[in-house]
């Protein structure tokens, strides 16, 4: 992200201390989130509200958040990365 700019403090509401945000932060969930639903629910609301800013000057950090989404949609809703991922999530917690 751009120093002067917090795109994801200022479109998503995640503050500085909890970024980089985690696949589960960045879509506004509680991990270890497991039902496909929820996610993909929660994956549709965040592009919508990134759609907006898609044009203009931050049209960049716009398609950046939503390829992070994209990301985070792969990883979350397949069952053996979000295993893994979810793993590394505790490991890094201990």
């Amino acid at each position: 992200m751009s120093e002067s700019f917090d795109a994801y403090y200022a479109w998503l509401g995640i503050p500085p201390q909890e970024q980089p945000p985690t696949y589960y932060r960045l879509l506004g969930l509680e991990p270890p989130e497991d039902d496909p639903a929820v996610i993909a629910a929660a994956v549709d609301r965040r592009v919508g509200s990134l759609h907006a800013y898609r044009s203009g000057s931050l049209a960049g950090v716009a398609r950046r958040l939503l390829d992070e989404v994209a990301d985070a949609k792969a990883c979350l809703l397949d069952p053996t990365r979000k295993a893994a991922y979810d793993a590394g999530l505790r490991e890094s917690a201990l």
